[in-house]
């Protein structure tokens, strides 16, 4: 698919006289190697070069790099190989690993007083990381003390794992220990946010989700919730236009148009029309698929009255609505595709966590639950805004670099989750999910507690898990 996309979108490129910030590297290069004048005149222009993160720069970053140097060699750079977690988009923590052979001569000054961390929490970080082969040898010391022993907590599933969370944050809270900003918690995939985001708005304690969607603002998780809105009720006419073609069933723009007519002409709701299309103007293959939408909502809706299993029938409809398919089939994508599933998996997993919990589970209070969680508007996406607010903080490891706070939840500390379940399962580098565990580690300013469930539900059923190896 790439390979035919890509020639046709470089023409367009060329067409409109841009280019993509990929380009820009790459064309910076071409220039750079292929015009001797050219590169002598940056070279005069920059005689002092400075990096920083030297560990997360590609290919194309590193011969431009090569390029500006001259004779002179007057280049510092700075860097972490032990913290390259973005291989993922090209990152080569070999630039960094092979800069002494890349420059021959280069003093290496080692910075290994940390001022951030105890030295409890410093102890798992250089244990863990010593485990990697491929990095340059050094041991973080600390300036602070030992500080309070790291914390495991090993909890029967994912609602307990939120709870605990939540109870600490609430005492500590409670008895003037700390603020909600000291607080952050620590995932390796947006998927493990759900949980969380439930719990603190039950709890009323103010967060901020740093680097992702709030779960219920995602498309695909809306799409579901709209369909159990019309099985609940049918009177319920923007839901029901958001489904009407979703997934795709060959009722377009021009027939919702004709049915939407058709209702305001007859004064009646626009599930009236649905029920009976007569005397509106619809190709017959339109006219069966509105049959069909409608049976089945007619369908799931006896059966949500009557059944007990609610979220056993949530995963059928799933099913029968080919949701996944339709994911497949849209993206074009398998990986976003797998992606964007197992937020709809999520949303059945949200209401088998309802059913246990409630004495007398029903479709109606599952989604009243939901809507207290949907009231609020979504934050700003400007990250810097949302962390000088006085909220708890949520993000992916990959989105905690560079931040520090005092208490640190890493949660999740699991195998598929940390490790992920791509460099097991796809012989992607261990190596550097272990950097994204030490850059999760190193955040915690005093306090660092891990944390590992016993069983996970995916897709409305318990799956045994096993701690991180």
């Amino acid at each position: 698919m790439a390979a035919e996309v890509y020639p046709e979108y470089q023409k367009s490129l060329k067409a409109f006289n841009a280019v993509d910030f990929d380009d820009i590297l790459l064309y910076s290069e071409k220039l750079l190697s292929e015009h001797e004048a050219v590169r002598q005149s940056f070279r005069q222009q920059f005689r002092y070069i400075m990096v920083d993160e030297y560990q997360d720069t590609n290919e194309a970053q590193y011969r431009i790099l090569r390029h500006l140097t001259g004779a002179e060699r007057n280049l510092c750079v700075v860097g972490d190989d032990d913290q390259s977690i973005y291989a993922w988009r090209g990152a080569n923590p070999g630039n960094i690993l092979d800069f002494e052979k890349d420059f021959p001569g280069a003093k290496v000054v080692k910075l290994e007083s940390n001022y951030r961390s105890t030295g409890n929490i410093l102890a798992a970080a250089n244990g863990l990381i010593a485990n990697n082969k491929a990095r340059k040898d050094k041991v973080l010391r600390a300036m602070a003390g030992d500080g309070e022993p790291l914390v495991h907590v090993s909890c029967y599933d994912e609602e307990e794992e939120a709870q605990h969370v939540i109870t600490h944050i609430r005492n500590a809270l409670y008895n003037r220990e700390a603020v909600y900003s000291d607080f952050a918690i620590l995932y390796r995939t947006n998927v493990q946010s759900r949980v969380f985001e439930e719990q603190l708005r039950y709890e009323d304690i103010p967060y901020v989700l740093i680097g992702g969607q709030q779960f219920f603002d995602r498309k695909e998780v809306k799409d579901l919730l709209a369909y159990l809105r019309v099985i609940l009720n049918r009177s319920d006419e923007i839901n029901l236009l958001r489904i009407l073609n979703y997934p795709r069933r060959g009722i377009g723009p021009t027939s919702a148009d004709r049915l939407i007519r058709a209702s305001a002409e007859r004064n009646c709701p626009l599930w009236d029309v649905l029920d009976d299309p007569s005397g509106v103007e619809l190709e017959p293959r339109v006219r069966d698929a509105i049959s069909r939408f409608v049976g089945l909502l007619q369908n799931y809706r006896q059966r949500f009255r009557t059944s007990s299993g609610l979220a056993a029938l949530l995963r059928q409809l799933v099913t029968d609505l080919d949701i996944e398919g339709e994911l497949h089939r849209t993206l074009n994508d398998p990986d976003r595709a797998r992606k964007r599933m197992e937020f709809v998996e999520d949303v059945v997993s949200a209401m088998a966590n309802y059913e246990e919990r409630e004495g007398k589970p029903s479709l109606l209070g599952f989604l009243e639950k939901v809507s207290l969680l949907d009231d609020e508007d979504s934050d700003s996406d400007d990250k810097e805004k949302k962390l000088q607010q006085d909220a708890v903080v949520l993000m992916s490891l990959h989105s905690s670099k560079g931040l520090e706070f005092d208490h640190v939840f890493l949660v999740g500390v699991e195998e598929e989750f940390l490790p992920h379940t791509k460099s097991i399962s796809e012989e992607m580098d261990i190596d550097e999910e272990r950097r994204l565990c030490y850059v999760g580690i190193t955040r915690a300013r005093k306090t660092l507690t891990l944390s590992s469930c016993e069983q996970r539900r995916k897709f409305g059923k318990m799956l045994q898990r096993v701690p991180s190896r």
